[in-house]
């Protein structure tokens, strides 16, 4: 397991990395997601011993690393770049390490040669690395880090060069080398798709602060902070300001809101949002009935934009009232998930109700 305690690196009198606490089982992917500039690899350096730490400490299968060397860590690190060298084959450049180590030549046949079939990369074990496209440096990188046996995988922005197929490829891989190497594998992204499709667990780094860390099922789902729901483009997050009297009732630009579960009595006072999945948003035109228990509200359509297997209605909100407490002139842009059966139904029409569920939405902390 890798484990990290109340990490901490003060980097400018503005931004400081603050870990309190991180978690990777063995046979387990995580990921880091972020923005640009928020301290991922920074962080995966930390782990790595490849950049000094303020405070903390780093741990691998119940033994403390981090006074030791970044060759004595047992870590293997895959670089951004791939960082491969070009005078190298595919082979060589996998026994690099091994050699390094002065390892025995079976030995290092037999490594090697596994590895090669893990990726997929016999037939290339004697090509130059210049030759190969980005998926095939990439497995290289990889095979080349695990041919060590190493602790822990570090993976940095390990899609971002890579196409949609050879991302695909690629997660298929490390899928694979999880389950034959039985170690943690941490990696950073920007990308959220990549975290949710390969990772079991995801943290959230915003300017430096881990804000949450959750299976990647429950964070993408039900996730707790305004930040993390935000991270996720698909999530419609509306501000909202439960009535201390009512917290079933909130006040939102739409109008008032009734939900079916309260905010924790205690969050009342930090709960300023509302997070809900675009499915979770049904349109109804606007001359057909509702029911009365649901939330509804007038929209006008703005446009439909055609993504895959949906359409995506994007709607102006009437503004509440000015009664109800709120500014008349809050309208909203919201995107409206349409199932092609649905969009049949609505597409000649250009008002709707904007239909919202009591049991649907998530509270958000601030």
């Amino acid at each position: 397991m890798l484990e990290l305690k109340e990490v901490t690196l003060r980097l400018s009198d503005s931004f400081s990395l603050n870990v309190p606490s991180l978690k990777v089982q063995k046979g387990s992917i995580a990921a880091l997601l972020g923005p640009s500039g928020c301290g991922k690899s920074t962080l995966l350096r930390i782990v790595a011993g490849l950049e000094t730490r303020a405070g903390g400490t780093i741990w691998i299968d119940g033994k403390e690393v981090t006074p030791l060397s970044p060759a004595s860590r047992k870590i293997g690190m895959v670089f951004q770049d791939y960082a491969l060298f070009p005078h190298l084959n595919v082979f060589d450049n996998i026994a690099y390490g091994l050699k390094s180590q002065k390892r025995p030549k079976k030995e290092i046949q037999e490594q090697v040669g596994r590895l090669l079939r893990l990726t997929h990369l016999e037939e290339a074990r004697f090509r130059s690395v210049l030759t190969l496209s980005g998926g095939e440096r990439q497995r290289v990188a990889i095979a080349r880090a695990l041919a060590p046996s190493p602790s822990v995988l570090l993976l940095d922005e390990p899609f971002s060069a890579l196409d949609e197929r050879m991302k695909g490829d690629i997660r298929e891989h490390l899928m694979e080398i999880k389950d034959a190497f039985q170690i943690p594998v941490l990696f950073v992204t920007h990308d959220q798709k990549d975290a949710i499709s390969l990772a079991d667990e995801i943290g959230i780094l915003w300017n430096g602060e881990l804000i949450e860390w959750n299976r990647g099922d429950e964070l993408y789902f039900r996730p707790r902070h305004y930040r993390a729901a935000s991270y996720f483009s698909d999530n419609v997050i509306l501000p909202a300001e439960p009535f201390p009297a009512d917290p079933r009732r909130a006040s939102t630009p739409i109008g008032i809101l009734s939900l079916a579960t309260p905010p924790h009595p205690q969050e009342i006072g930090h709960i300023h949002w509302l997070c809900f999945k675009p499915w979770e948003l049904m349109l109804a035109p606007k001359d057909s009935a509702v029911s009365s228990d649901q939330n509804c509200f007038a929209v006008s359509l703005k446009a439909i934009e055609l993504h895959g297997q949906f359409y995506h209605y994007i709607v102006t909100t009437t503004p509440p009232p000015q009664e109800e407490g709120l500014a008349p002139d809050q309208a909203l842009n919201l995107t409206i998930q349409v199932i092609p059966a649905k969009h049949r139904q609505l597409r000649e029409k250009r008002e709707f109700w904007l239909v919202i569920h009591p049991e649907t939405g998530r509270w958000l902390l601030e």
